[in-house]
């Protein structure tokens, strides 16, 4: 859908996004884009299962008591913050969230994410990221909702036959896993509705990502945190009594065992934070 210039699509531009459907709202892609919705003064409803795929449920909570005082501090400025438990395969749940709060626009960063994972439970992958995916269109479609982004993801890509070549949109399609295959479905189940329904979609292709409350299987957050522990380590140990310091080798050893665990987590997870 072709959008008109200047004044106008300002005006439908605002419409859209005057309350926004963020699926996977709590995760770490997600509440980065509710919490920048909510500073803009936008309604947002949070639609997230707070499942414990890749970030904790636990740390999903926090998220969610972060977006709620962003809320709160934006209150002025008109934002408002619904947090729905929910599941994406889930239609009917869907649609009465979608009519009962009012919905204009929809942010789709829902999904499972963990490509390794998806090797060994395929089908969660197929259920969730396609049929979830194709469950969730259909209902925006059916409410009217004509303001679609949905997240997708480099490893459509998957295997290459030249790395000199510059990745496009034109590069073939090539998953090496249940994940990429899942998330090539997803992106041309939202062609598919974006005809069936006339609506706006827009694919936002993600690459590795990092920052603040960023994915714990991820190399960033590893080291960080790693490096963060020995440091802690250390401090404690130049801050302690002399006579508590006993010799150097158990430092050396507890800074030693400190890397050791950090290489080992870093080659555990190399792969999949690539």
């Amino acid at each position: 859908m072709q959008a008109s210039p200047g004044r106008a699509y300002g005006a439908r531009n605002d419409m859209y996004s005057k309350c926004v459907l963020v699926t996977g709202g709590v995760g770490f892609v997600g509440s980065h884009i509710a919490e920048a919705l909510l500073t803009e003064g936008r309604e947002v409803v949070v639609y997230d299962i707070f499942n414990s795929e890749t970030t904790k449920s636990t740390e999903k909570q926090k998220n969610a008591a972060l977006l709620q005082r962003t809320a709160d501090e934006f209150e002025s400025n008109g934002a408002k913050l619904s947090i729905i438990n929910g599941d994406i395969r889930d239609q009917e749940k869907l649609i009465e969230v979608i009519n009962s709060k009012g919905v204009t626009g929809c942010i789709h960063v829902g999904g499972l994410v963990d490509d390794r994972r998806s090797v060994l439970c395929p089908g969660e992958y197929v259920d969730v990221n396609i049929f979830g995916t194709c469950q969730l269109l259909d209902a925006l479609g059916k409410c009217g909702v004509k303001m679609v982004v949905q997240a997708s993801t480099r490893s459509v890509f998957g295997q290459r036959s030249d790395n000199n070549v510059e990745l496009d949109e034109n590069a073939a399609r090539r998953p090496i896993n249940p994940y990429g295959v899942s998330k090539v479905a997803a992106d041309a189940m939202a062609h598919c509705y974006s005809h069936l329904h006339d609506m706006n979609v827009t694919l936002v292709r993600i690459f590795a990502t990092y920052g603040p409350r960023g994915r714990p299987d991820m190399m960033p957050r590893i080291l960080i945190e790693s490096l963060s522990l020995t440091t802690r380590q250390f401090a404690s140990l130049v801050m302690a009594p002399r006579h508590a310091r006993g010799s150097t080798s158990p430092t050396l050893s507890t800074r030693s065992c400190s890397h050791s665990r950090s290489h080992a987590a870093a080659s555990k997870s190399s792969t999949q934070a690539l």
